[in-house]
């Protein structure tokens, strides 16, 4: 049998008091969800507990079996593995977002929505003037 497991990540948001204390999820409308529950299976369930922060990698990663005492604590680090890269405990990792910005220079996309190839190219030649490993 073929499954398929769909993870709706971030549906934990708080009530909003403008939208009679609806959620953005239960406020928005989303058919293919709903469709996708009609024809398979539903389930809810909180999946971080006291002992980690509520946070997307971690949850997931919980879900998917990996035991407590291995999750990452930094998603940055975890990108990296996935590089086949390693770090000596004397280097950081930091992970960056590549964010577009409005005429007023207001932030309306924090993963460069709306940039061309080209101008992400230019964006990662500027990085890596400033910074020699990025």
């Amino acid at each position: 049998m073929n499954s398929v497991l769909v993870i709706v990540d971030g549906l934990g948001d708080d009530p909003i008091s403008c939208w009679d204390n609806k959620t953005p999820f239960s406020k928005a409308k989303h058919p293919q969800i709903d469709k996708l529950i009609e024809l398979g299976n539903y389930n809810e369930i909180s999946i971080s507990e006291e002992d980690i922060k509520p946070e997307s990698l971690g949850c997931i990663l919980r879900l998917l079996g990996l035991p407590t005492e291995l999750l990452p604590h930094n998603r940055a680090y975890f990108e990296l593995l996935t590089k086949d890269r390693n770090i000596s405990e004397y280097e950081m990792v930091l992970r960056c977002n590549l964010v577009s910005v409005d005429d007023e220079n207001k932030m309306i996309s924090f993963n460069a929505m709306g940039l061309s190839e080209d101008e992400k190219n230019q964006a990662a030649e500027m990085c890596s003037n400033i910074l020699s490993d990025v």
